[in-house]
C-alpha cells in the first residue's frame, strides 16, 4: 500500500483515519504537484493544502 502522498497531504492521516474508524477522507487528489516541491527550500508540501500555502 502507498500512502505517500496521502502524508504529505496530511502528516498526521494514519492517526485521523484510525480516530474516524474508517470514514476519514484524505483529501489528496492525486495531482503529484506535490512532486514539483521536492528541490523547494521550503521542503515537500501539498499545494492543496491552503494552509501551508498562506505560511509560505
Amino acid at each position: 500500500m502507498q500512502i505517500g502522498r496521502a502524508l504529505i497531504k496530511d502528516p498526521n492521516y494514519v492517526k485521523n483515519a484510525m480516530a474516524q474508524q474508517g470514514n476519514y477522507v484524505n483529501g489528496c487528489t492525486h495531482c503529484n504537484r506535490c512532486v514539483t516541491t521536492i528541490e523547494v527550500p521550503g521542503g515537500v508540501h501539498c499545494p492543496l493544502n491552503i494552509k501551508h500555502e498562506q505560511v509560505a
